[in-house]
């Protein structure tokens, strides 16, 4: 019985090929193992040129007359033996796959008049690539024109409009950052974000999952937002060389959040959106107001951040109202408030006026 097993074994390995004794595995034909590259030459119908196609087939292995490729293969299988010397076009006349009985032309391998059609089809193949060819010249040239034209219409509307009122530019200053008064709303804010104790585990993968919800506003712009933030998350320097402001004032906003309760919670996810949206272009001192601004209206140590324009409009409302001030002490109030927010000399005069 145990040599009947050891039998056994030694033929499965031999018929396996890969028995170790030497004697009992033939010799390997290098060309069994090669790989050739062999072009598919089945005439097709609808330009009546050779496929094309590449075919891998093994060395060693006779080559048909005619190689064909996986598509023209189940074709050619179905069609009669072909007759050397005749016009190798197939079709299917009634349902019968069958080749054209006509002799091929000298040199060729279709008739005379397969010869003909070919070229014809060749010369429209030719026309409808020219046409196409110059109908996207002319779109380019179109489209090129068009873009001229919206430039010089908008650099024509930029010189023909006035320039702002002093007033009306304060007034529509929704976006600067950078003004003294601005800056201190953002500083206490920032201050109580940076104060916040964290996990100390990065949060822009939290945050970008969480923009990744926001899929009613459309994968383009979720996406775009989301590298905005990853972006500034990762940039080192912000005020000073190394300090990670954004992502410090991002970390401490995002653990501030997660105490929340949870309906808050959702709906200061939401504002964080919104902030992190509107920041798109904006500069690091932009970022991180935004950040400050997403709390303001949830807790009370984040106020309200106020453009330059209604700080001004506030403050004279208030130097108005008060009767026990003589208007040169009203005046000089306004003229140190408004230094103090940079405001121009020129730009001054008219909210001075308005106290004299």
């Amino acid at each position: 019985m145990r040599e009947t097993l050891k039998s056994l074994q030694r033929t499965s390995k031999t018929d396996l090929g890969w028995s170790r004794n030497p004697d009992l595995v033939p010799a390997l034909n290098p060309q069994h193992s090669t790989m050739a590259n062999i072009i598919c030459n089945f005439i097709k119908t609808g330009d009546l040129q050779p496929c094309q196609s590449r075919i891998q087939r093994r060395f060693g292995v006779p080559a048909e007359e005619r190689a064909c490729c996986g598509v023209h293969a189940p074709i050619e299988a179905r069609l009669p033996q072909h007759v050397v010397g005749r016009c190798e076009f197939s079709s299917a006349v009634g349902g019968v796959p069958s080749w054209c009985p006509s002799e091929v032309a000298a040199g060729d391998r279709l008739c005379p008049f397969h010869v003909g059609r070919r070229e014809a089809i060749g010369h429209r193949l030719v026309a409808a690539r020219d046409r196409e060819q110059r109908h996207r010249e002319a779109l380019r040239a179109q489209a090129q024109a068009e873009r001229l034209a919206d430039a010089e219409a908008q650099r024509a509307a930029l010189l023909e409009q006035p320039p702002p009122a002093p007033l009306r530019r304060l007034a529509q200053d929704q976006q600067n950052v950078h003004t003294a008064h601005v800056t201190k709303q953002t500083s206490e804010g920032e201050a109580r974000l940076l104060a916040m104790k964290t996990d100390g585990r990065q949060v822009g993968l939290r945050v970008l999952r969480c923009f990744a919800s926001r899929g009613s506003a459309g994968l383009t712009r979720v996406l775009h937002v989301a590298n905005d933030v990853e972006y500034w998350y990762n940039q080192p320097t912000c005020r000073r060389v190394g300090d990670r402001l954004y992502a410090r004032v991002l970390e401490g906003l995002w653990a501030l959040i997660e105490q929340q309760p949870q309906e808050q919670r959702a709906e200061l996810k939401i504002r964080l959106w919104e902030e992190a949206s509107e920041s798109v272009g904006m500069c690091c001192e932009g970022h991180i107001s935004r950040l400050v601004n997403v709390m303001v209206g949830f807790d009370e140590a984040f106020q309200p951040r106020m453009s330059v324009g209604e700080s001004i409009q506030a403050k004279m409302a208030e130097l108005a109202g008060k009767a026990d001030l003589s208007g040169a002490e009203k005046v000089a109030q306004a003229r140190a408030f408004l230094t103090e927010l940079a405001v121009s000399a020129e730009e001054q005069a008219p909210w001075l006026e308005a106290l004299e």
